[in-house]
């Protein structure tokens, strides 16, 4: 990334989508997590160009002029639906190919200077309120409905003003709706930051799953990475010799006046870019892991000492939230986990766990009665379930088990919640959970319907 200098209006106000790096071979963390590649350089081989354009072409919130000053800009395309995309620092859709081009030759041109396209004033959604679509009905295949409807639930749980509403599938780019837009083997996802007009969010099948799906999201609300604020280094340290090369073999410079490469990727803002104010959260959502850009030489991120870790991309923090609801400040009405009861909630125990008598958005709910299983212990189950793993769309989901009946059964036909229950799990809402040590050996009224099976059974969030 480049000067700081240069780079402030342009970053104030950018519609920013995110690259986020994924290990396409086998990984020990779970589906949803991003991996920590620890590859030499990308594993898609990128054409990175630098080119030059002024500054005054882009927006900014703040509306600050940089009247006369330029930029270098890094960037490698990608497939839009109507144009090739340029992608800059990593992560950044910055516009069309065509458009940065053109503003590219005419950089000493003033006459002929215009804001991009693309970009939209102001980047926040109105009224709390994030438009999307698919732009076909294949686009949910490859797990990618279910990882977007659990990557949303895990920023309503927090912020439940916030909404999601979905709108017709369609090929067709709308100016002030979000398109999900489905890709295959690019190891990679890209997302813009604030509402974008005609914005396109990239939704790759090696992308990560639900935990990167909702770090795309952070930036689709208004976010920007957390390693990028001014007082990164007081922080943690950036270790550019470990960062990829650029297809052409050409090393990273990760300078604070000159960046290139993959370098760009961990460009530092300038203070007046936003407000930074508020602690810095190695573990926000938003901020990348220690290997994700790395070679296998070491991390291209350390934590300083006494900082903690930064961690693969899983659930926002409360500090995430707190953020969000800085940028929606009309509309947002309180932040919950944070332990405070505010306007909407019910309760407020300072977590998002579900099945504790405060839900995970902060409703009174009765706790579980259906327990979890040990998978260690080869008893902890009957005979006739499984002890499965839940995939967690609720942070105390993640590592717990239940025993799990096969696809079609349940344990009794009366349909009793202390005893049976099915989830509000996405990958397995036909599927029905029992009391450890209990049989499923009785067929649901359809169990011939596949996912529609077992509907009768009681479906209980409290559980999940």
């Amino acid at each position: 990334m480049v000067s700081s200098t240069t780079l402030a209006t342009l970053l104030s106000g950018l519609v920013v989508p995110v690259f986020v790096q994924a290990d396409p071979a086998a990984s020990s963390l779970p589906d949803d997590v991003l991996p920590a590649a620890n590859l030499t350089s990308d594993p898609i081989d990128r054409e990175i160009t630098t080119v030059e354009i002024p500054l005054d072409a882009l927006p900014s919130l703040n509306n600050t002029s940089a009247s006369g000053e330029t930029a270098n800009i890094s960037y490698f395309p990608i497939e839009g639906l109507k144009e090739p995309l340029a992608v800059v620092y990593g992560d950044v859709i910055l516009s069309t190919v065509p458009e940065l081009l053109n503003q590219a030759s005419n950089s000493n041109n003033s006459e002929s200077k215009r804001a991009l396209s693309i970009f939209r004033s102001g980047n926040v959604w109105p009224n709390g309120v994030v438009k999307y679509k698919w732009r076909s009905e294949s686009a949910k295949n490859s797990g990618r409905l279910e990882a977007w409807t659990e990557a949303t639930k895990r920023w309503t749980d927090l912020l439940p003003w916030l909404q999601f509403e979905e709108y017709p599938v369609s090929e067709n780019l709308e100016e002030d709706i979000l398109t999900l837009v489905d890709t295959t083997g690019q190891y990679a996802c890209f997302s813009p930051i604030g509402q974008q007009w005609y914005g396109q969010m990239m939704l790759d099948d090696a992308c990560g799953g639900a935990g990167t799906y909702t770090h795309e999201l952070g930036h689709t609300l208004g976010l920007y990475h957390e390693q990028q604020r001014p007082d990164r280094d007081d922080y943690i340290i950036i270790n550019c010799e470990n960062v990829w090369d650029s297809s052409d073999g050409s090393p990273a410079v990760c300078g604070p006046d000159w960046c290139s490469g993959y370098g760009c990727n961990f460009y530092k803002l300038d203070p007046s870019v936003a407000d930074w104010s508020g602690p810095y959260d190695s573990l926000s959502l938003m901020h990348y892991s220690p290997y994700e850009f790395a070679k296998s030489s070491g991390p291209a991120i350390e934590a300083r000492p006494g900082v903690p870790t930064p961690q693969p991309h899983e659930f926002p923090t409360i500090l995430d939230a707190n953020r969000v609801c800085e940028l929606y400040a009309d509309q947002c009405t309180g932040v919950c986990g944070n332990g405070i009861i505010e306007p909407g909630e019910d309760c407020d125990d300072g977590n998002n766990f579900d099945g504790d008598g405060c839900s995970a958005n902060c409703k009174t709910q009765r706790s579980c009665d259906v327990n979890i299983c040990e998978p260690w212990r080869a008893d902890s189950c009957h005979i006739t379930t499984s002890c499965t793993a839940l995939g967690g769309a609720t942070q105390n989901g993640q590592f717990n088990h239940m025993c799990a009946c096969r696809h079609g059964y349940k344990a009794s036909k009366d349909n009793d919640p202390s005893l049976q229950v099915r989830l509000p799990w996405a990958h397995q809402k036909n599927r029905v959970f029992v009391r450890a040590g209990f049989s499923c050996d009785v067929l649901c009224d359809d169990w011939q319907l596949g996912t529609e099976s077992c509907k009768e059974v009681q479906e209980e969030p409290a559980c999940y």
